[in-house]
């Protein structure tokens, strides 16, 4: 069976699993779009190339990759349509695109025991549909010729949950993460600093300090 989040019932994708006979059950899901039960449990994310891109260049992308690697040995993250379609209609150059997609890699695997996270890409959500069937497949083959290796938990301690909370932060990487934590001790000191005193740790500029003081002030309507 593949669980389906509620939000993609209107994606198409859900009927045609259906017509491919694949047993589906609609919920609310707290972490991907998709999960594939079988031998190890599979989470599978599906954006369209725009969604994708705005998610990528915002850090969207990067809290739900970090959520699918820690709550799953294995995770696969669906892309529909052509990126270079949603670079020209965003007015998205490559440079950033792709250092954005770099710099997101990089922040998932904070301390190389999260789990595996996979990209495919898709022309439709029909193919994403098929791309799901023969997952499922492979994972419930009834004579063991396809199995996923087991993972051990994954544990993380405090200090690589703030590091990675604060690497979110658009122009924060790992290592300024950890110094700034290393300055500050708890996320909400940083989240109370003035400007001036984030200016003060090295490599934290007007422009990031700026950027991490509003972060922490964002009011959402």
């Amino acid at each position: 069976m593949i669980l389906v989040d509620h939000r993609e019932k209107n994606s198409g994708i859900p009927d045609e699993l259906q017509r491919l006979g694949v047993p589906i059950k609609l919920l609310q899901l707290e972490v991907g779009d998709y999960i594939v039960t079988g031998e190890e449990n599979i989470c599978v994310e599906r954006k369209d190339s725009k969604d994708y891109l705005q998610s990528l260049l915002s850090g969207r992308l990067n809290n739900q990759l970090v959520a699918m690697s820690r709550n799953y040995g294995y995770s696969l993250l669906l892309i529909e349509g052509t990126i270079s379609t949603a670079l020209f209609e965003g007015g998205t150059s490559r440079h950033v695109y792709l250092s954005s997609l770099v710099g997101s890699f990089v922040k998932r695997a904070l301390d190389g025991k999260s789990g595996v996270v996979s990209i495919i890409p898709v022309d439709t959500p029909y193919d994403s549909a098929l791309a799901l069937k023969f997952l499922h497949d492979k994972n419930n083959d009834p004579k063991g010729l396809i199995r996923l290796p087991k993972l051990n938990s994954l544990h993380f301690s405090r200090e690589e949950v703030g590091i990675c909370m604060l690497s979110t932060i658009p122009g924060i990487g790992q290592r300024l993460a950890k110094n700034i934590l290393s300055k500050f001790h708890t996320l909400q000191n940083v989240a109370n600093a003035s400007e001036s005193e984030l200016r003060e740790i090295p490599k934290v500029g007007p422009k990031k300090s700026s950027t991490i003081f509003e972060f922490f002030r964002f009011f959402y309507k």
